[in-house]
C-alpha cells in the first residue's frame, strides 16, 4: 500500500463528502462525479481502513454504542434468528462500524440480509449523520463503479443500491424531522 493509494482514497472520500452534504442524495449523482479510470480501482481493504478512520467519525464510541443498539433493537424486534447473529469469525456487534458496512454492502450475501442491510444503512445515517452518508458512498463507488465485492450479482448490486437511495434518504429525512421538532420543543 503507498501513498497513491491512500490519496486515491482521501480523494474519493472528499468527493463523496461533498455528495452526503446534498439534501437527497442518490447514488446516480455520485457515481457521475467519481475519477475516470482505465479498469478498476484498487481494492485495499487496509488502505480503506486506515482512510475511513481517518476521515470519518464512525468509531466516536457513543455513536458506536448507539449504531449497535440501533441495531440490536431492530434484531431483537424481529422474532427470528438474523444471519447477522448466526456464529462467526467475529459477532457483528464486536465490529466497528465501517468493518460492518464494508461487509454488508460489499462481500455479504444479502439473500437472508435485506432488512438487516436496510436498517445498518438507515443507522449509520441516523447516528453518524453526514459521515455515515460518506462512508456508505465511498463504499458503494468501489461495488458499483469498479464491480468489487459482490458487484457480480447484478440483481443484489440494483437492489442494494436502492436500498442505500431509500434508505439514506428516509434517515436523513427523518432525523430533519427529528431536529425540527426537538427545536419546537426547546423553545
Amino acid at each position: 500500500m503507498g501513498d497513491s493509494l491512500l490519496n486515491f482514497y482521501r480523494g474519493l472520500v472528499q468527493i463523496t463528502k461533498a455528495w452526503s452534504a446534498m439534501d437527497a442524495p442518490l447514488l446516480q449523482p455520485l457515481l457521475q462525479n467519481l475519477p475516470v479510470m482505465e479498469g478498476q480501482a484498487p481494492l485495499d481493504v487496509t488502505a480503506m481502513a486506515i482512510v475511513m478512520s481517518e476521515e470519518f467519525d464512525l468509531s466516536n464510541p457513543t455513536k458506536l454504542q448507539k449504531f449497535r443498539e440501533f441495531i440490536q433493537t431492530f434484531l431483537l424486534s424481529t422474532n427470528q434468528l438474523s444471519q447477522l447473529q448466526l456464529p462467526g469469525d467475529e459477532a457483528w456487534f464486536q465490529k466497528d462500524a465501517s468493518q460492518l458496512l464494508c461487509e454488508i454492502l460489499l462481500l455479504r450475501d444479502l439473500s437472508f440480509l435485506k432488512a438487516e442491510a436496510l436498517i445498518a444503512i438507515i443507522a449509520s445515517v441516523i447516528i453518524f449523520g453526514n459521515d455515515g452518508v460518506a462512508a456508505i458512498g465511498f463504499i458503494m463507488s468501489f461495488r458499483l463503479a469498479w464491480g468489487h465485492g459482490r458487484a457480480a450479482d447484478i440483481n443484489e448490486t440494483m437492489w442494494l443500491a436502492g436500498a442505500v437511495d431509500k434508505g439514506i434518504n428516509r434517515a436523513k429525512e427523518y432525523s430533519k424531522n427529528s431536529f425540527a421538532i426537538s427545536r419546537r420543543v426547546d423553545c
